[in-house]
C-alpha cells in the first residue's frame, strides 16, 4: 500500500487487546503485523466515521444533518476505510511505546485488511537502527607512527618558542627570503585584477615548502607584488596536483618583516611557564610535552584505521534516514564554511563528496555503540571527576569548570568515545613505526577519511609549524591547528 503513518493523535482506550507479530525484514528494517478483533476495532472505526459525518457538507443539507441513507449512497464504505487507516496509526504508535520498538524514520503500511464490521489487521514497515553482532575488533596488529623526539626536535621548539616573543620591523622589499617574515594571500588570476587584501586570509610562507628557484624570484618582491605559483614553485610537488590551475593562481605579498628572536634564557622560559626554575628543567618539559603530542597523533593515526578495520569486517546495513540526516548536517556546514571564503558551489557536490564519507560515519557510529554496550564501557562520576583534576593541573582551569564542563551531555559522549578507543588500542597489538615507513607501508594511509565537525580548535599564531610544533607549554590553553591553518598548510 505504501501509506505513510505519521503521529497523528488519537484518543485510544487504556485497555484494548492487540494481536502483535514482529517480523524482522534485515538488520535495520522491522514489520509489525497488528491484529484487533472486531468488537474492538468496531467502536475506534465508529467514532472516526462519526467525527467525518459530522463535519460533511454537502449541498442542500446543513452541515452535519445529511441523512444516512444518503452518506452511504454518496461514500459507500470510503469513510469506513478511512477511519480504518487512521485508528491503524494511532495503534501502530500505541505498539511502538508498549514494545518499546526504536522507530528511525516514517513507517509505512504495507499491508491494510478491514471490512465494516469485521476486524481490522495491518502491517507496518519501518527503519531501525541495525541489530548485530560486532565483529573482529581485536586482535589486530596495527602499525602506527611515532617518531622519537630527539635534541634536534626540542631545539627546533625552543626557536620556535623564541620566535612568539620575536621583535618584527616592516620593511620594503624581500631581501632574505628564508630569513625574511613573508607574509602572503593565495589568489587565482581572476581575482588579481580587482584584489583587495585581507589580513584575515594572510599566511606567513615556509621557506622550506618552496623550490630554491622560486625563493629566488621572490628576491626584490614589494608589498602588493604578485608571483605566479606553478608546480615547479614546489620543493616537492604536492600530490594534488595543479595541473588544472596552472594558468592562475598567485601569491600575493601583503607584508614584508625583519625579525629579531630572543635568546633562549631562563629569563624567555619564565615568561611562557613562570613556575620553572631552570634551563634545563624546561628542555625537559618541552621534550615530554612533544612526546606527549606525537603519541596523541599516533593514537589519531590508529583511532583512523582502527576506523577502516571496523567497517571491514562489519558491514552493517543503517537506515538511509540516519545517512541523510548526517550528510545534510555536513553539508550545511561545510557549505557555510565555504561561502564565508567567497566559494559558492552546487549543494548536490558537496553531496556527492560527502555521501559515502556520511554512509561510513553512521555505520562507525552504530558499531561504536555496539561494541561500548557489548564490552560494559561506560563513564562514571569518579572517571569525570579523575579527569577534572588531571586537566586543571594540565591547563591551569578550576576543577570546578571542568566537572561543570565534563558533566554536559556532549562531553560525555566524548568521554566515553575517548574510552571506547582506549579500549581498542590496548586489546590490538600496536607496532610503532617511523613515520616514513608507515606511509610506504600502511594500506589505510590517505585512503580513509571521516569527518568530524563537532571539534573546531583555535590556533593563536600563523606561524607555520611541522607536526611537533603545536603545543603550548604554559599549560594556560589548549592549541591546535585550525581547519583554515591546516588548508593553508596543506595548500603549501
Amino acid at each position: 500500500m505504501g501509506v505513510r503513518v505519521p503521529p497523528f493523535a488519537l484518543i485510544l482506550p487504556t485497555e484494548i487487546n492487540l494481536e502483535k507479530n514482529l517480523k524482522t525484514i534485515d538488520e535495520a528494517t522491522q514489520e509489525i503485523e497488528i491484529i484487533v478483533p472486531a468488537d474492538e476495532a468496531a467502536p475506534l472505526i465508529r467514532e472516526d466515521v462519526n467525527k467525518r459525518k459530522r463535519n460533511l457538507e454537502i449541498p442542500g443539507f446543513r452541515k452535519g444533518k445529511v441523512p444516512e441513507f444518503h452518506i452511504k449512497r454518496m461514500y459507500g464504505d470510503s469513510l469506513e476505510h478511512l477511519a480504518s487507516e487512521k485508528v491503524a496509526n494511532s495503534l501502530f504508535w500505541k505498539a511502538v511505546d508498549e514494545l518499546e520498538l526504536k522507530v528511525m524514520d516514517e513507517p509505512v503500511i504495507t499491508a491494510l485488511d478491514y471490512s465494516p464490521g469485521g476486524e481490522l489487521k495491518f502491517s507496518v514497515k519501518y527503519s531501525t537502527p541495525p541489530i548485530f553482532e560486532p565483529k573482529n575488533y581485536t586482535g589486530h596488529e596495527i602499525k602506527v607512527p611515532y617518531l622519537p623526539v630527539s635534541d634536534d626536535d626540542v631545539t627546533d621548539e625552543l626557536n620556535s618558542i623564541a620566535h612568539r616573543f620575536a621583535l618584527y620591523t616592516e620593511k620594503d622589499e624581500v631581501e632574505n627570503p628564508k630569513l625574511d617574515v613573508i607574509k602572503v594571500e593565495y589568489i587565482t588570476g581572476k581575482e588579481l585584477e580587482n584584489f583587495a587584501p585581507s589580513s584575515e586570509k594572510e599566511r606567513e610562507i615556509n621557506p622550506t615548502m618552496w623550490s630554491e628557484a622560486f625563493l629566488e624570484e621572490l628576491k626584490g618582491k614589494k608589498v602588493g607584488d604578485s608571483v605566479k605559483i606553478t608546480n615547479e614553485s614546489f620543493a616537492k610537488v604536492p600530490e594534488s596536483n595543479y595541473d588544472e590551475i596552472e594558468s592562475g593562481l598567485f601569491m600575493y605579498i601583503s607584508k614584508i618583516q625583519d625579525i629579531e628572536t630572543p635568546e633562549l634564557t631562563l629569563e624567555l622560559f619564565k615568561k611562557v611557564n613562570a613556575g620553572i626554575e631552570s634551563v634545563e628543567a624546561f628542555k625537559e618539559k618541552v621534550k615530554t610535552d612533544l612526546e606527549q603530542l606525537r603519541k596523541m597523533h599516533s593514537k589519531k593515526q590508529f583511532r583512523s584505521d582502527m576506523d577502516k578495520i571496523l567497517l571491514e569486517n562489519n558491514d552493517i546495513k543503517v537506515p538511509q534516514v540516519s545517512v541523510d540526516r548526517f550528510l545534510q548536517n555536513i553539508v550545511k556546514k561545510e557549505m557555510e564554511s565555504d561561502r564565508e571564503k567567497g566559494r559558492i558551489f552546487k549543494q548536490s557536490m558537496y553531496e556527492d563528496y560527502f555521501r559515502d564519507s556520511a554512509k561510513n560515519s553512521v555505520k562507525l557510529y552504530y558499531i561504536q555503540s555496539r561494541i561500548i554496550a557489548k564490552e560494559n564501557i561506560s563513564i562514571s562520576e569518579d572517571i569525570i571527576q579523575a579527569k577534572a583534576k588531571k586537566d586543571s593541573a594540565t591547563y591551569n582551569l578550576p576543577v570546578e569548570f571542568l566537572l561543570e564542563y565534563y558533566r554536559s551531555e556532549d562531553q560525555k559522549f566524548q568521554i566515553e568515545s575517548d574510552l571506547y578507543y582506549d579500549f581498542l588500542f590496548e586489546n590490538n597489538n600496536i607496532i610503532y613505526v617511523d613515520p616514513k615507513e608507515y606511509k610506504e607501508l600502511d594500506p589505510y594511509h590517505d585512503h580513509h577519511h571521516h569527518h568530524d565537525h563537532d571539534h573546531d580548535h583555535n590556533h593563536d599564531h600563523d606561524h607555520e609549524h611541522n607536526q611537533g610544533h603545536e603545543h603550548d607549554h604554559n599549560h594556560d590553553h589548549t592549541e591546535t591547528k585550525s581547519k583554515t591553518d591546516e588548508s593553508e598548510s596543506n595548500k603549501e
